[in-house]
């Protein structure tokens, strides 16, 4: 999958949840950041990058930190503030020339080969591609070589990843694993969502 990026968003402030998403811990005692970037590159991809909030750069988790920058590239949001499409887009910038790539929220740490591989096999090349359960959309989504030079160039037309998106030809992908449309934002949700995946 050389051709093809991982985006992980992780440049938020988690101010719900009132402790760093990233480091919450998943049910193998991985972090959620160390279980995306784990299964994304069992599954055979090497071009992941990370838009990781400055503050989440804790001492307590450099030994963490250290490993995933062997299978990641870590890019530093200094200024969460400017939303999602501002940590989207110097992500893709570091990605360089792909003709896909995955957007994974930190917040959605249910990674399925099954689905990945589904979505990657019937993506299109022109737009946008998005899991669908129950007639339900979820994540992660793909964006083609133009939704991608269209975010690194004019992201800041755009107030929302959705507003930009729907510029776009869009394909819905039938899936069957409901996890696709988990977010976890508070410490219920995270609780419950553990409790169900254990």
């Amino acid at each position: 999958m050389d051709n093809c990026a991982v985006i992980v968003l992780a440049g938020g402030n988690s101010s719900r949840m009132n402790s760093p998403k990233p480091w919450l811990v998943f049910v193998n005692n991985a972090t959620f950041l160390e279980n995306i970037v784990n299964s994304y590159n069992e599954v055979g991809f090497k071009k992941i990058v990370i838009s990781l909030n400055k503050k989440f750069f804790l001492t307590a988790y450099t030994d963490r930190i250290e490993q995933l920058k062997k299978k990641a590239t870590f890019v530093e949001i200094e200024n969460p503030e400017k939303g999602r499409l501002f940590s989207l887009q110097l992500a893709l910038k570091v990605v360089g020339d792909v003709d896909v790539a995955f957007i994974q929220n930190v917040d959605n740490p249910f990674i399925d080969e099954t689905v990945i591989n589904t979505l990657y096999k019937e993506r299109i090349s022109d737009g946008v591609t998005i899991p669908k359960y129950q007639e339900k959309a979820g994540h992660p989504i793909i964006i083609s070589k133009n939704v991608i030079r269209e975010i690194v160039d004019n992201y800041m037309k755009y107030e929302t990843l959705k507003e930009l998106t729907n510029q776009f030809e869009k394909k819905y992908v039938k899936v069957y694993n409901s996890d696709i449309l988990i977010n976890i934002n508070t410490p219920l949700e995270y609780h419950d969502a553990i409790n169900e995946h254990i």
